[in-house]
């Protein structure tokens, strides 16, 4: 099995991800992975991605990818490529994710259950996990009748 794996190698999760990766592929059977920097992608555009995994001749690819990304061009090329969370999810691919909603509104219980009453929220918009953090965030707020003490 060959995994091309495109991310921003600075990020803990990325970091995870590979090491968990690498764990299952030693239990089972030992994947050949190669690490590709999200830049050199941008650099390529997904065409040469797809192109260069070609050429390679990887069976599966999981990355970080950009909304205009054609994701299906990999299928399309018999390549398995999963999408892992970054700016948005995809319907065509399957998406590496958490539930984000509920990690928001854990974060609310957390403030609700000490009693604070002025919250705040600071994220990143246009960003699925954040985006749904914030959701779940305010949602669970406004359950809790603090829907005018909240600044994002």
């Amino acid at each position: 099995m060959k995994l091309l794996f495109i991310t921003d190698y600075t990020e803990q999760f990325a970091y995870r991800l590979l090491r968990g990766i690498i764990d299952y592929s030693s239990n089972t059977e030992p994947w050949v992975v190669c690490k590709m920097p999200a830049d050199y992608k941008r650099q390529l555009g997904i065409k040469g991605v797809v192109k260069w995994a070609l050429k390679w001749k990887a069976d599966v690819v999981i990355g970080q990818f950009s909304p205009d990304d054609d994701v299906t061009l990999f299928r399309k090329n018999g390549i398995v490529a999963l999408a892992q969370d970054y700016i948005n999810k995809f319907d065509t691919i399957p998406n590496i994710t958490a539930d984000y909603q509920r990690t928001g509104e854990m974060a609310a219980d957390h403030f609700l259950s000490r009693g604070f009453q002025h919250f705040g929220f600071f994220g990143y918009n246009g960003v699925c996990w954040s985006d749904e953090r914030r959701d779940g965030f305010l949602g669970r707020l406004r359950q809790a009748g603090y829907k005018d003490r909240v600044h994002v």
